[in-house]
Order: structure tokens, then C-alpha cells, then sequence
């Protein structure tokens, strides 16, 4: 298939791939704005979202998890946000990175909010920057990926393809 990258065409596609590897160096989480779900910044004491120009607001933890995938003829690397990644480990972000903290409670620092706990360990490097068990067991499964292509994709070989469903 053929994006030409001066133009905005956004194509998807369907395969069947195996993941090979949970790629960590991006982490499996992010901190995300309660109303637009866009990556908000700290500034301060306080969250900011450039989406909504929103200060102080409420973060929540929601996924962002690239893969390794094979199709059996090539390589990928993709994304999966959180929508998708709730139907593979059947819990939520946020509740998943709080088990993880209090199950190793060298790493927690008395009892905080969970959104200072996120900023405090970095968010996306989870704990001690170790996968959670439920997303390590992802390695080797196979699954049916519905892959959207934009054109960043297409001008970077270093931008991950996005999974829109699984």
C-alpha cells in the first residue's frame, strides 16, 4: 500500500500478528486529561492540559503500550491505548499501577492521592520501570490488530502504528 506523505490520507488495515516483545523504553502509561484524554504536563503543583487549556485540573492514568508484533512476513511496532489494552488485562490504568505500588511498598512514600502517586513515579515507567505481570504475559499471544495508518506513520519509520481494535 501507497500513503503519499504530502497529503493527509489516513488508510487501516487488519493482520494477524504475534507480539514478540513489550517495548518499555516509552513505558505502559501516561497521565491523561479527565476530559480530552491528551497527555497532560506538570507545571508546578499543578497539571496543565494544551488541549483544553485546562490548569489544575484532574489527571487519570490510562494506557499507551507499544509492541513488537510480527505478522509472520515483517516486523511492527504498535501502539495500544487504553480502550483496547482494558480488553486485554481487564483492569484499569489506574488501578493496575496502584496494585503495583502498594504490592511493593518499598516504593511508596506514606499514603499520597493517587495522581501525585503517577506524577511521583513517573507515571509511564510504572514501578521500579517493571511491566506489570498481566501486560509481560501479552508476549507470544496472538491476535487479530486493526491498524490505522497516518500520515506521521507513513513519514516516520519511527512512529508506531495505532491499534484501533482488537
Amino acid at each position: 500500500m501507497f500513503l503519499s506523505s504530502t497529503t493527509t490520507q489516513e488508510a487501516s488495515f487488519i493482520c494477524k500478528a504475534r507480539i514478540v516483545e513489550v517495548l518499555t523504553q516509552n513505558g505502559w502509561n501516561y497521565l491523561s486529561c479527565v476530559h480530552c484524554s491528551k497527555e497532560i504536563e506538570k507545571s508546578g503543583a499543578t497539571l496543565h492540559c494544551n488541549r483544553c487549556f485546562n490548569s489544575n485540573i484532574t489527571g487519570v492514568v490510562r494506557y499507551r503500550v507499544e509492541l513488537l508484533v510480527d505478522d509472520g512476513n515483517n516486523y511492527a511496532i504498535v501502539v495500544v491505548l487504553n480502550k483496547e489494552m482494558l480488553k486485554l488485562t481487564k483492569q484499569d490504568a489506574a488501578n493496575l499501577l496502584l496494585n503495583e505500588v502498594i504490592s511493593k511498598p518499598q516504593t511508596l512514600i506514606k499514603t499520597v492521592a493517587i495522581t501525585q502517586i503517577s506524577i511521583q513515579l513517573q507515571v509511564n515507567s510504572g514501578v521500579n520501570g517493571k511491566l506489570p505481570k498481566c501486560i509481560e504475559e501479552l508476549e507470544g499471544q496472538t491476535f487479530i490488530f486493526h491498524i490505522r495508518v497516518s500520515p506521521s506513520n507513513s513519514a516516520s519509520s519511527r512512529c508506531p502504528f495505532t491499534v484501533s481494535a482488537i
